[in-house]
């Protein structure tokens, strides 16, 4: 440990601490330690950095996951109609749109928000809505002037 101690550059601290912060287990300690990196000293800082840190030389890459064209197509025709989003407006959030059809709860707030009906609804691969006519009440008839 002392070799790989005395190779670290104690300018490199902080963007080492920056880039293992984006390993999950690495976060709650890169968060007390970016805290702290400016006001400690820089030996302190470089043995926090590599005795609580887990390094990780690769951090894996988000995979980028297929959707269905029919419900982008969807996603694509509300954004239009709403924000008046261009085709090139689209293609640069592509990635994020995805991200974000994959979040069930992003999905159901989408289709509230914008009023779908059960067949859209379909579409994004949720449950169609039941709706039960039962529990509707008719409204009491009541007295007015013109029944006297």
């Amino acid at each position: 440990m002392k070799k790989e101690y005395d190779k670290v550059d104690e300018n490199l601290v902080y963007p080492l601490s920056v880039w293992l912060s984006n390993y999950e287990k690495n976060s709650l300690m890169s968060q007390k330690l970016n805290r702290c990196i400016f006001y400690v000293d820089k030996k302190v800082a470089k043995s926090i950095l590599l005795n609580c840190l887990n390094i990780r030389p690769y951090l894996p890459y988000p995979k980028e996951t297929k959707v269905d064209n029919k419900k982008l197509e969807l996603i694509h025709k509300y954004l239009i109609d709403e924000y008046k989003f261009g085709k090139s407006d689209l293609s640069s959030m592509h990635k994020v749109i995805i991200q974000m059809m994959n979040s069930k709860e992003f999905v159901e707030e989408f289709c509230s928000r914008y009023g779908l009906d059960n067949a859209e609804r379909k579409t994004l691969g949720l449950k169609p809505i039941q709706f039960n006519k039962s529990i509707m009440n008719k409204p009491k008839k009541g007295v007015s002037l013109f029944d006297m």
